[in-house]
């Protein structure tokens, strides 16, 4: 009778344990999500813009601006630039522990032969990290016009 009210014990106890460690994940994979809606930030963490721009012969830089607002003590933005034929023309990924600033200027790099004129559209994915965990969002995608000469 000792041995079952021990091992009973014994069990009762890891359950316990289970469920305080089930608690503090739980508690630390939300600790991102609420710092944002606390400060009253847009869901997206971050947003893009670039406005009607010339499709020019051979490759050049065409500007686009981006704002992260991303909660924790870390993050990292990824932009991609698609073609109006959905194809992927180019990238950028920014990084605060790398030392990119949260607000910029930047250009994307393609050649006129990879793509057409035509509405092309910029999405952006937000990653913030803290101490415990991450949490990824996506802002509203950015569309803008690339016109001939």
């Amino acid at each position: 009778m000792t041995r079952t009210r021990s091992g009973f014990s014994g069990l009762l106890a890891a359950l316990a344990l289970v469920a305080t460690l089930l608690s503090a994940v739980l508690t630390a994979s939300t600790a991102v999500a609420p710092a944002a809606s606390a400060a009253g930030q847009s869901s997206s963490w971050g947003s893009v813009d670039a406005s009607r721009q010339k499709l020019r012969p051979g490759c050049h830089g065409y500007r686009f601006t981006y704002r992260i607002d991303a909660p924790g003590t870390d993050w990292m933005a990824e932009l991609v630039l698609v073609s109006p034929d959905g194809v992927n023309l180019a990238s950028h990924t920014f990084k605060r522990s790398a030392g990119d600033p949260a607000r910029d200027t930047r250009r994307f790099r393609f050649c006129d032969v990879t793509t057409t004129p035509g509405r092309h559209t910029i999405t952006l994915r937000v990653t913030a990290y803290d101490a415990r965990s991450e949490a990824t969002r996506r802002s509203a995608p950015e569309r803008f016009r690339l016109v001939r000469r």
